[in-house]
């Protein structure tokens, strides 16, 4: 250690030596105040400083090399540049290790500086390890004639430069081999640049590459442009696990000048690029096959342009995270070097992909790169939240597939080239006072329309001209539509539509979903089990008679499955009334009232159904008592009130659809019956208490149950009407309840606990097939009748408020046969007089 001097360790060495080691290990100190050396670049002195006369060097520090002084109390801190100084390297090899708790610091600028002059030095490692850091106001790492280096770059501990005006960190010039970085600890500038290469890459050899890692838990940050490569004309293999952010400004990942080589980029899950203004990840100057996968998030969280590509001869994306900019453009291409001999341009946003901005979320510029066909395949959510260009593919012919939903405030949400193929099962939705969800360039396009799609807002041609060939118009199909109805009128000068196979030939046609039909099964069996349910929860009641009240609410998701491909959602909520009464002793019967109210929604609401519901029957329980065995049974009858709403896409309505409403009444009829084993496997029957604290019951009952409901037909305006039908299934089954009864410590009031496994084979009896007719035209709906076998769990509670008061709430769900998949919430409140 030397105080006001130059260098702790300073010397040239002869020409004879050919490496120089340096170890300085735990706990060993090299330091210098460093003030200036002479020399002829007027580089201040460092603790180390050395002319190595064309030797090799390795370092290797776990201890402290430092140099300046901090500031102490009113002391100002001396700010000299170069802990580590090696000048005439030549054509040598550099290998700098920093482990352990080393540290490696320069109160000024530059930590680290190393340079060729007589030779470039031919490769440089740098490893940083451990808790190991590097810090230096500005210019961390400053290499000089390296030109042909090859670098690799190891982090997993600290390397930061502290200056708010420093523009560089790791800063490398003219490097024209092969680079590596791999970082999992922390690579952080205050100010702009956290790692900065510009490879000034003219001559090349082809297995030269770029390999850029940012592992799980590194973290790259600056103020802006935080990692950047310049005139790079290598092959790239760049993958983001960890975080790399530009705090206030642009760029946080831009490369530039990769011209003919491959570019593999990828955002693995967990990886976060963000960057505050613009350009989260820019690519430019591409001339190869590029390869774009992000399964993490980039974004420009107060900006634009999240991901930018120029170039490009083959391209290959693919997102299943999330591409989001405050501003315009999540996700642009632009000068694709394409012919039609080049391999298609591929984009795809997966189900789980999220691609999302103000306007224009997700666009290519195909100026000067036609004869190919760009696809675009979507199963996520493409969203312009302000404006319009959900996808903007302007110019181009586009094969695009959408499963998913593509959405836009202003219209239009898609604006395609000519003589496109666009096929959509999913959501195309725009905004604006005359919506458009399609744009459809020059000529010759098609656009399907199969089961499943929602289309909010016309399909507009842009070329309005009046001479259109029958080859040149635009063609519209609506085939199998199942599960949304549609109304469109097209101007019959640029289009030509049809439902299934038939043209509609004054351009305008009707085609009605049929998935209503099915879900009527859904909503029958669905009334089955909550009636039956309201029957159980009328029954014993503290072992005694009266008149009894249950008031419930629940709430039913019927998620879509594979055979269906459609979402029933549900509210319930009603009150059931009986009065018990023993006969002789024998038996006890019951004379029971229920009347509920329900809701539900299809595909969300695609179609609406608001049912009201009263019904009157007779019960039976206790029937052949003989010990915990019994037997009981109930019928009942009702009516029903149902009005249902269809909700139709049409280019009709400026706001992309119309609703056509109808009513019909239910007649109803259901039968139970049950033998039930209860009795007692735990605890005594006397008040539960300190010593007898809870008491476990056990329910096993067999049964069945016929329900049976009649509909009127119906008709909505001139465009459906419906025959009369009815729906008639039987159910057998199985339930094991098991309920524990725990004593309240801080009340007299118990609580129950309880699980319950319940197993039936529901076989829908009625005809397979509901009789309906569009327009005047008959028509028929398959419906699946088959035999269905479901298993549920439900777990709940009971809290006695009081002896003759109970409060529930249960937690059901179930999963069969045929794709039966189901969700539902119960809270009640049951009570007697």
């Amino acid at each position: 250690t030397v105080g006001n001097a130059p260098a702790a360790i300073h010397g040239a060495l002869a020409a004879s030596v050919s490496n120089i080691s340096l170890t300085n290990g735990a706990g060993a100190v090299i330091s210098s105040v460093g003030n200036a050396l002479a020399n002829s670049d007027a580089n201040s002195g460092g603790a180390v400083f050395l002319d190595a006369d064309g030797a090799s060097l390795t370092i290797a520090n776990s201890g402290t090399i430092s140099v300046g002084t901090p500031t102490s109390g009113s002391t100002a801190a001396i700010e000299s540049h170069n802990a580590i100084r090696v000048t005439d390297i030549g054509a040598n090899a550099v290998t700098i290790t920093n482990s352990g708790a080393g540290s490696i610091k320069a109160e000024g600028d530059t930590a680290i500086y190393l340079k060729g002059d007589s030779a470039a030095i031919s490769a440089i490692t740098l490893i940083n390890s451990g808790t190991a850091s590097m810090t230096a106001d500005n210019k961390l790492v400053l290499l000089e004639d390296i030109v042909g280096a090859q670098a690799t770059i190891s982090n997993s501990g600290s390397l930061r430069v502290t200056d708010s005006a420093a523009d560089h960190l790791l800063s490398f010039t003219d490097v024209s081999a092969d680079f590596s970085l791999t970082n999992s600890g922390t690579i952080e500038s205050a100010g702009t640049r956290a790692i900065y290469v510009d490879m000034d890459n003219t001559s090349l050899l082809t297995s030269d590459m770029v390999v850029f890692n940012n592992q799980s838990g590194g973290s790259i940050e600056a103020d802006s442009e935080t990692v950047t490569f310049l005139d790079v004309n290598e092959q790239v293999n760049f993958d983001n696990s960890g975080t790399i952010r530009a705090l206030t400004g642009a760029s946080a990942v831009a490369f530039s000048g990769v011209g003919a080589h491959p570019f593999d980029f990828n955002n693995n899950a967990g990886g976060t690029i963000s960057s505050r203004t613009a350009n989260a990840v820019v690519l430019t100057d591409l001339t190869d096959k590029v390869t774009i996968v992000n399964n993490g998030v980039i974004e420009v969280t107060a900006g634009t342009n999240a991901l930018t590509v120029w170039g490009g001869d083959e391209t290959d994306f693919t997102n299943s995270g999330r591409i989001e900019a405050s501003g315009n453009s999540a996700v642009a291409f632009n000068n694709f070097v394409v012919n039609a001999a080049t391999p298609a341009p591929q984009f795809t946003n997966s189900a789980t992909g999220i691609i999302q901005a103000a306007s224009n979320a997700f666009a290519i510029d195909v100026t000067g790169a036609t004869g190919q066909v760009y696809t675009l395949n979507n199963a996520g959510s493409i969203v312009a939240d302000v404006g319009a260009h959900a996808v903007n593919m302007s110019g181009a012919e586009v094969n695009l597939t959408n499963s998913g939903t593509i959405s836009a405030a202003a219209s239009p949400a898609i604006l395609a080239g000519a003589s496109s193929a666009i096929s959509v099962s999913g959501t195309i939705a725009a905004g604006g006072t005359t919506p458009v969800a399609i744009a459809l360039e020059g000529r010759g396009s098609v656009v399907d329309l199969s089961n499943g799609a929602i289309i909010i807002g016309t399909i507009a041609a842009l070329d309005t001209g009046t001479d259109y060939t029958d080859a040149e118009k635009h063609r519209v199909n609506l085939t199998g539509t199942t599960n949304a109805s549609y109304y469109y009128e097209f101007s019959e000068e640029q289009f030509r539509f049809f439902v299934g196979d038939e043209e509609q030939t004054d351009g305008s046609g009707f085609s009605a979903a049929t998935a209503n039909f099915e879900a009527m099964t859904l909503m029958h069996a669905h009334h089955a089990q909550g009636t039956n349910n309201i029957w159980r929860q009328l029954g014993r009641f503290s072992g005694a008679g009266g008149l009894r009240s249950f008031a419930f609410s629940d709430r039913l998701n019927n998620d879509q499955a594979n055979g269906r491909a459609y979402e029933l959602e549900g509210d319930r909520y009603g009150l059931g009334q009986s009065f018990e009464q023993s006969i002789f002793g024998w038996f006890d019967a019951e004379l029971v009232l229920v009347a509920n109210q329900s809701r539900f929604e299809l595909d969300k609401n695609v179609f609406t159904y608001d049912k009201a519901y009263q019904a009157v029957g007779l019960g039976f329980s206790d029937l052949l008592s003989w010990g915990p065995l019994s037997f009981s049974a109930m019928a009942l009858t009702g009516i029903g009130q149902n009005d249902v709403t269809r909700m139709v896409m049409s280019n009709t309505s400026a706001s992309g659809s119309f609703n056509l409403k109808s009513s019909y009444d239910t007649v109803y009829f259901d039968a139970f019956f049950e033998a039930l084993l209860d009795m007692r496997i735990w605890g005594k029957e006397t008040r539960l208490t300190r010593r007898n604290p809870f008491r476990l019951h056990m329910e096993l009952g067999l049964g069945g149950a016929l329900h049976s409901e009649s509909n009127d037909g119906y008709r909505e305006q001139s465009y459906v009407r419906t025959d009369d039908n009815n729906i008639e299934s039987t159910s057998v089954g199985g339930r094991l309840k098991f309920e524990v009864e725990m004593r309240n410590p801080y009340a007299r009031n118990d609580i129950t606990a309880f699980v319950e496994f319940e197993h039936n084979i529901f076989d829908t009896t009625s005809d397979n097939e509901f009789d309906y007719s569009v327009q005047g035209a008959a028509a028929t709906a398959a419906v699946n009748t088959e035999e269905v076998a479901i298993s549920s769990v439900a777990i709940g509670a009971y809290y006695q408020l009081s002896r003759d008061m109970r409060f529930i709430l249960s937690l059901a769900g179930s999963s069969g046969d045929n794709d039966t998949d189901e969700n539902s919430l119960t809270a009640a409140l049951k009570w007697r007089f």
